[in-house]
């Protein structure tokens, strides 16, 4: 699957350092404008790129560790499950409202048998 890790840029950066020096770092360790690094800032937290393993997610993710900013690591959800998922909620939804229907149905029953016995008591 394409772009399953998705490396996330927080807006965070490490404790005890500066906000301007980070920036700086990422501008000199990447090929991001001061520019596009302070958009970057300011639009945190966002998704910055995609990667097919792990492992290279987890490089990008060093190099900005490097600068004194902080990313996390999303791992896409294939989109078979989220249709399982989604199906299975349905089925648990469904038998929920199913439930106190078939409680009225048997409260019917019983008083339709109740009443049938009353009737015949009083022939």
């Amino acid at each position: 699957m394409s772009g399953e890790y998705s490396v996330v840029f927080t807006g965070k950066i490490l404790e005890g350092l500066d906000k301007n020096l980070v920036i700086n770092n990422i501008v000199a360790k990447t090929k991001l404008s001061i520019e596009q690094v302070i958009r970057l800032f300011e639009t945190a937290p966002k998704a910055i790129k995609k990667f097919d393993s792990n492992e290279d997610a987890n490089r990008l993710i060093s190099v900005f560790k490097s600068c004194g900013a902080v990313c996390t690591v999303d791992i896409a959800v294939p989109d078979w499950q989220l249709v399982d998922d989604e199906a299975e909620d349905e089925d648990k939804s469904e038998h929920k409202s199913r439930k106190p229907l078939l409680w009225l149905i048997l409260l019917i029953l019983a008083g339709a048998a109740a009443y049938s016995v009353y009737l015949h008591l009083v022939k």
